[in-house]
């Protein structure tokens, strides 16, 4: 008998437990989602003013998303175009920027996205990139394919003075920044190489290039 009401009291705790817990993460998922819903920080300089020649890299054509599209990501500035290596290497680069990530608008990871386009997700793997002053950051390199075709994918999230690999700590460091500085602003950029399946030296040059473009995108940006 004893037994039976120790084994009560015990579970009566444990579902207290878990009803507290449960109160704070809805606490806290309502207080970020104030700052989710209303923080909007403008983007410094205009992706459009990104420069058309990086390095030995040259841009071919500007593009522009198409309005469905545009609509669905509700994104508020962006640069899509290709740029071209004398070596005959193209890279087509995407960046995008948001004033905020809430319910309306925000990041669509590649992991879901390319997928839903026809590709198939080979592989993904963190690289290193060094960037010009020595220092090196991590992004995200996914391999892809459809049907014989094939691309070699670099992206990252660059949102508040920080180059994020990761979509999980990304939303983390999200939260924080929401509850610390009231802003959810942030960056997708994606760049991608088409016709390789893994090739060390497509690699390399996707490197390069991302080390050149990322502290040339911190300059439109605005950090903490």
């Amino acid at each position: 008998m004893k037994q039976k009401q120790n084994n009560h009291n015990q579970n009566g705790f444990t579902l207290w437990k878990v009803g507290i817990l449960c109160l704070l993460l809805l606490g806290a998922a309502g207080f970020v989602h104030s700052f989710d819903s209303e923080a909007e920080t403008d983007i410094k300089i205009p992706l459009s003013h990104f420069p058309h020649e990086i390095g030995k890299w040259k841009a071919q054509n500007d593009m522009d998303l198409l309005d469905s599209v545009a609509a669905i990501l509700g994104v508020d500035d962006y640069a899509f175009r290709d740029y071209r290596s004398p070596e005959g290497t193209t890279i087509n680069f995407y960046a995008s920027y948001f004033t905020a990530n809430n319910r309306n608008k925000g990041f669509h990871s590649p992991l879901n996205c390319m997928p839903g386009s026809g590709w198939s997700v080979t592989s993904t793997e963190t690289v290193d990139v060094l960037l010009p002053d020595g220092n090196e950051v991590q992004v995200r390199k996914m391999l892809l394919q459809r049907g014989s075709q094939y691309q070699m994918s670099f992206y990252w999230y660059q949102c508040r003075s920080r180059i994020i690999a990761s979509e999980y700590w990304e939303r983390i460091y999200r939260v924080l920044d929401s509850i610390r500085y009231s802003r959810t602003d942030g960056a997708f950029i994606r760049l991608i190489v088409t016709g390789s399946d893994g090739d060390v030296e497509v690699q390399e040059e996707l490197n390069k290039f991302a080390g050149q473009v990322i502290p040339l995108l911190e300059e439109h940006f605005p950090g903490i």
